[in-house]
């Protein structure tokens, strides 16, 4: 990569963290601000920043591209989410155009989870995937995402729960009920798999690494750690009302990954990360 398109992906990454640090403010000021908008912002802002200092250091690390990813398809759900809410918005019922705009900001924002989790807990520190335990969260990413676009193309009306239900543009299956909640709770328990297959990955890395690789395999153990409890929680008691505001900590837990990272990219100097 030639060094002014590198500068003019750096310069966007932080004008799309500028963007979600108004959007939080605007937001946290009018009280609209709801869990999935929240993670959408913060992620938008974390993600990016992350990925324009690994991308300053390190320019192509696949880490940093990783976060930059991850931050630009939040950008995206939430774009189209703002779309279909401006669309709802007008007299009548919801047109197509407004049906598929929730449709893929839900997608993207499902994939953006997938891809600022999985796919960066299997690639760091090095930027590769390697072993059995690589392997289980690729396959579980790939599951994860058939399962959402094969949701997403269910016959029926959308509920999105922030815009009228209306009948989806792009539905033409006709899955049963029964298979499509199956698929729900697999995606679900695919997610936790891909964090646990993860954390494998990470314990065996820690255990051959340097010294160095270790302080930085703390750090990222520690964030998924943190989900993994709190997934814990979700799954022994999903309807009890002492965990009710688990749900969101659990989603928000996700962006605990990408600030580890920044965390160990800074206080150990690990501006090399793809040569060790």
């Amino acid at each position: 990569m030639t060094r002014v398109p590198h500068r003019i992906l750096v310069l966007v990454s932080l004008l799309v963290a500028t963007y979600a640090i108004v959007r939080l403010g605007t937001g946290f000021m009018s009280s609209d601000l709801e869990p999935d908008v929240l993670f959408a912002a913060c992620g938008m802002a974390i993600f990016t920043i992350v990925g324009a200092l690994i991308e300053d250091r390190r320019p192509g690390n696949a880490i940093g591209r990783i976060c930059l990813a991850t931050g630009l398809t939040l950008v995206a759900s939430l774009a189209f989410r703002v779309l279909a809410e401006g669309l709802d918005r007008q007299p009548g019922a919801l047109p197509p155009v407004g049906a598929l705009a929730a449709v893929v900001s839900q997608m993207t924002g499902n994939g953006a989870l997938v891809v600022g989790s999985l796919l960066l807990i299997s690639r760091f520190p090095e930027g590769r995937a390697g072993g059995l335990h690589g392997r289980t969260v690729n396959w579980n990413i790939v599951l994860l995402i058939l399962m959402q676009i094969l949701q997403a193309l269910q016959r029926g009306r959308l509920n999105a729960g922030w815009v009228e239900a209306a009948p989806n543009p792009i539905g033409f299956l006709m899955l049963p009920t029964q298979l499509v909640e199956a698929m729900g709770i697999a995606g679900f328990l695919g997610l936790g798999v891909g964090l646990l297959a993860g954390a494998a990955a990470l314990i065996a890395r820690y255990r051959t690494g340097s010294a160095l690789a270790k302080a930085q395999i703390r750090w990222l153990f520690a964030a998924i750690s943190t989900s993994g409890i709190l997934l814990g929680f979700i799954l022994v008691a999903p309807d009890d009302p002492v965990f009710e505001g688990v749900w969101t900590a659990w989603i928000m837990s996700f962006l605990l990954t990408p600030i580890a990272v920044a965390i160990a990219i800074l206080r150990y100097r690990l501006y090399e990360i793809d040569r060790i």
